[in-house]
């Protein structure tokens, strides 16, 4: 007896042309050039030549695309093994994290300005943390004392690669 073969559903639509990687480095591309005020989803498209709503396929909304250039910026940074000297660990780690942000200097002001909810955000977050734990802060200290170098690292990026509001007043 001969039982029916199912056939496969055939996939709908036509396969993805960009992903959500190369929409993030795209945009990263076009801030690092331009600055964060020319990113726009149409100059995105433009940049990978689709229409500008296919974005939105992969990524929700502008907000969206910030987060993802955080994420990008974090990502960067190089965080090198402990080696147990707690103050020397927190510096290092403290300038591998200002290092990848300088280096994209027109993010500095989202790293500023929105919450690190993506992974690379959380690796960092653990890594100093980690540091500050071990070193015998309590949990609520070493949140804090987190909170106040990536204020520190940011603070200073932004005063080193910023534009005063209003242009420069010499």
């Amino acid at each position: 007896m001969l039982v029916p073969v199912k056939a496969s559903p055939r996939p709908r639509g036509r396969p993805p042309r960009i992903s959500r990687d190369q929409i993030l480095a795209a945009a990263l591309r076009i801030v690092d050039e331009h600055g964060l005020e020319h990113l726009t989803m149409r100059r995105l498209g433009a940049e990978l030549a689709v229409d500008p709503m296919t974005i939105y396929g992969h990524l929700s909304d502008k907000a969206a695309v910030f987060d993802g250039l955080i994420e990008l910026v974090l990502a960067e940074v190089k965080l090198p093994p402990p080696t147990g000297a707690w103050a020397e660990d927190v510096r290092t780690v403290a300038r591998a994290a200002r290092t990848a942000v300088l280096a994209h200097p027109h993010v500095t002001p989202l790293l500023g300005t929105r919450p690190p909810i993506t992974e690379p955000a959380f690796v960092l977050v653990e890594a100093i943390t980690s540091i500050l734990l071990d070193a015998g802060l309590s949990e609520q200290h070493a949140a804090d004392g987190f909170d106040c170098l990536g204020r520190l690292i940011v603070g200073h990026a932004l005063a080193e690669t910023g534009r005063p509001p209003g242009g420069d007043v010499d």
